[in-house]
């Protein structure tokens, strides 16, 4: 119950600042990290749909973000919640992509929207390794009909090479 309410009160505070935002910059989008479990209360997702709904955000600029080593309790499960939220305009994302132990097994079910690179993978991009591994994720999107998001993209050195490495890539620049 507590989680849930605490739950409820970042999805408010966040869709608040957003709109402010999009008066800004309207083609911004916005993600909001929530546990996997609390996906799976039919009641809360009413009410998250409802919510983005009556807030006016437009369709696909708000997205769940769920961890890669959320446990999945069963692909229909899963698929169900997902489509019921991306039919109703929220956008899901899979987030710290390559640092979990589980993670391209979901991918198979092509359920997410976007995939978010962990940020250590970019804050080592000078790393050969890392630069590898980042091309591998991009294609594999490319081949699987997702998006990938870069995080912790801090200068211009990372924004460019993630730009060399994949013109997709969307990278979201972080000023501290």
């Amino acid at each position: 119950q507590v989680f849930d309410e605490l739950s409820k009160g970042i999805v408010i505070k966040a869709i608040k600042d957003f709109k402010e935002m999009l008066s800004i910059n309207p083609k911004l989008k916005i993600s909001v990290n929530l546990d996997l479990e609390l996906l799976s209360d039919k009641e809360f997702v009413g009410w998250l749909i409802e919510t983005v709904i009556k807030s006016d955000i437009p369709f696909r600029q708000f997205g769940i973000e769920i961890t890669e080593n959320s446990k999945f309790n069963s692909k229909e499960d899963v698929d169900s919640i997902f489509t019921i939220l991306h039919n109703n305009g929220i956008e899901i994302y899979m987030d710290d992509f390559s640092m979990g132990h589980t993670a391209i097994i979901y991918l198979q079910y092509n359920l997410f929207d976007y995939v978010k690179l962990d940020g250590s993978l970019v804050k080592n991009i000078d790393n050969e390794r890392s630069i590898q591994i980042i091309e591998s994720i991009i294609n594999l999107g490319k081949n699987l009909g997702f998006e990938v998001v870069a995080e912790y993209v801090e200068n211009e050195n990372q924004r460019d090479k993630l730009k060399e490495m994949g013109k997709d890539v969307l990278a979201e620049e972080i000023s501290v």
